[in-house]
């Protein structure tokens, strides 16, 4: 377990690198911060990114997340089953397989 010093040190580092990201949304794909809070999807796997799981409205963990879940300071909403690159690839192939006609039509 992280002492309280630990902990408050990755939560700053968290929150350093979460704007970092929200930043890049903005420069480089135009999306502002409100618009990304809801129609972004965030996933991650540890610490670092509770703030995130926190901030948008869908967050998925991939599974290793459980390694850290009750340590978290906030809890992705949604968890894959499988670990690491796999639970990446389990949430891209739900996503493709849960897409509306039109929404497929818009990859191509």
């Amino acid at each position: 377990m992280l002492s309280d010093r630990a902990q408050i040190q990755n939560r700053s580092k968290s929150f350093k690198a979460n704007a970092v990201q929200l930043a890049l949304l903005h420069n480089l794909l135009a999306i502002d911060a409100d618009t990304a809070k809801q129609r972004v999807l965030f996933i991650g796997d540890s610490h670092n990114d509770a703030v995130m799981f926190n901030y948008f409205d869908l967050s998925v963990g991939v599974a290793n997340v459980m390694d850290c879940i009750e340590t978290l300071a906030h809890r992705p909403k949604y968890i894959t089953q499988q670990t690491e690159r796999q639970g990446f690839v389990e949430l891209a192939e739900w996503l493709l397989d849960n897409q509306s006609d039109e929404e497929k039509h818009h990859l191509i």
